[in-house]
């Protein structure tokens, strides 16, 4: 909107329209010259447009294929930009590169080297930056930089133990829904041998513009954990469904009004890819997910009962009435006008289906995911008579803080060890 604060008026400077939902983000930049910088997800990609101060189209700054994902600064001296994007391909969005964008619309050059999920924080002023980088198997390194991307001084840097003696990922593409291409990735076991039969955890989170498959370091220790398990004798795999990240706001799209049936479908066609391998055992696959990855862990237990021989799910939301109007009613719309589909995207609507043993942890303090969630399960549960496991830690959020974080993922290996037998 442009308004003029001595009379209060306002009209509107740039427009976008969606059939679904329009997404706001903070690329949004105001230049001293009164232009703006304007990200739209209009061809179906992220892209960063120029308009000028009557809100016309000056020129797109990025295009093709790939997608931004922050502006990191702008440098109106140089008359350039820095953001992170991913590039075009089936797993282009694993790996994120810096790329310095010129406003005269003469193109973008990757600053960033190599794959790797590269990030930055310009000081506009000088044009220095600092580049943080790492992958799935390094610890972030931080270097500065001047503008043209040369290394000025790299910041110290320790991890307490030697990445290399650690399981490695493995990313990959598994045959998905409507001959998609779902992107995966995986931790062998240990001293792995291909005649032997493996357990199996999967993780996911499956929200619309997500991802768990990530060339970057987990600094959350979830990805330690996964590594660990890996060197006790199972195999870990991660796989995004057709919502996520990789297939832009065109395949987040798909769930507008609807949630649970995209993601289930991912993870069955993860179990279908499991199973065919030879040295998996398919009685063995575990399932787990915290906040959204929770529900969709509750969900897919309960739609598709003895698929997983094991599941736990942490700060879930089991019914959609009770989160966030800011963000739930952007994808399932207002209640009053899609009660049906607050109904069918539920865990709670199917809780009563629930076949297969269950771990549901929460911490008393979640602001973001409140305890009612779980507690309203819970009674669901214990009314239908049937069994589960819970774990609920005083005062915790929706992040644990140790040592109740400790705690909870010794509570989930020993659940894990008992159903999965490593």
């Amino acid at each position: 909107m442009d308004c003029q604060p001595e009379t209060g008026e306002c009209k509107p400077l740039i427009t976008e329209q969606e059939s679904t939902w329009v997404r706001l983000g903070d690329e949004t930049r105001f230049l001293s010259d009164d232009r703006v910088i304007w990200a739209s997800d209009r061809t179906g990609w992220r892209e960063l447009y120029l308009y000028d101060d009557n809100g016309n189209l000056v020129r797109p700054l990025t295009e093709g294929p790939g997608h931004v994902t922050a502006v990191d600064g702008v440098n109106e001296a140089g008359g350039w930009l820095l953001v992170d994007r991913f590039g075009g391909g089936v797993l282009g969005a694993k790996d994120r590169q810096v790329v310095r964008v010129k406003l005269d619309g003469s193109g973008g050059e990757e600053l960033s080297q190599g794959p790797g999920w590269h990030s930055a924080k310009l000081a506009s002023g000088s044009g220095y930056w600092l580049h943080t980088w790492s992958d799935a198997e390094h610890p972030e390194r931080q270097v500065v930089r001047n503008a043209d991307g040369i290394s000025v001084v790299e910041l110290p840097s320790s991890f307490g133990v030697d990445p290399k003696s650690l399981p490695a990922w493995e990313f990959f593409t598994i045959p998905g829904p409507g001959g998609s291409k779902l992107p995966a990735r995986m931790l062998k076991p240990a001293g792995f041998d291909s005649k032997k039969h493996y357990p199996v955890i999967m993780y996911h989170y499956g929200g619309p513009d997500s991802q768990v498959v990530m060339n970057r370091w987990d600094n959350r220790r979830r990805d330690l954990w996964h590594k660990w398990m890996a060197q006790r004798g199972y195999a870990v795999l991660m796989v995004d469904n057709v919502l996520s990240t990789y297939f832009g706001k065109t395949g987040a799209d798909k769930v507008h009004r609807r949630f649970g049936p995209n993601n289930l479908t991912a993870q069955l066609a993860a179990v279908d890819y499991l199973k065919s391998l030879p040295w998996v055992d398919g009685e063995r696959i575990g399932l787990w997910g915290w906040s959204g990855g929770g529900s969709n862990t509750l969900y897919c237990l309960f739609n598709s009962p003895g698929t997983w021989a094991a599941g736990v799910s942490g700060a879930p939301v089991t019914d959609w009435h009770f989160y966030d109007s800011i963000w739930t009613e952007r994808y399932l719309d207002d209640p009053a006008n899609n009660e049906e589909g607050y109904k069918a995207s539920s865990p709670i609507t199917y809780a009563t289906q629930l076949k297969d043993p269950l771990l549901v942890v929460h911490g008393t303090g979640d602001d973001n995911v409140h305890p009612q969630n779980t507690l309203v399960l819970i009674k669901t549960l214990v009314d239908a008579d049937l069994p589960f496991e819970d774990a609920i830690y005083t005062g915790q959020k929706h992040g644990f803080k140790d040592p109740e974080n400790n705690h909870f993922y010794q509570r989930m290996t020993e659940f894990f060890d008992r159903h999965l037998k490593p």
